[in-house]
């Protein structure tokens, strides 16, 4: 069953590293926020989150995404 989640990005850049590693994503939106730095981005896979956190890791500097991907329903923006 696909699961959407919702992180935030403090670049289009951050988000560009981690889609050239997360192959297992069915579906992704990215949107600029107000501030023109940060983005999110929604994405839908069947992977499990511990998946995704282990491909977010791999991008340098990712704290804000790691930080702040949640399920959609639970997604706030802010970083835990």
């Amino acid at each position: 069953m696909k699961t959407k989640y919702k992180l935030r990005a403090e670049c289009l850049a951050d988000i560009t590293k981690f889609l050239a590693n997360a192959r297992f994503l069915a579906s992704y939106k990215i949107k600029p926020l107000g501030n023109g730095i940060d983005h999110t981005l929604e994405i839908e896979t069947d992977a499990s989150l511990e998946k995704i956190i282990s491909c977010i890791a791999l991008v340098p500097d990712s704290h804000v995404m790691l930080d702040t991907i949640k399920p959609i329903k639970e997604y706030t923006g802010l970083r835990d």
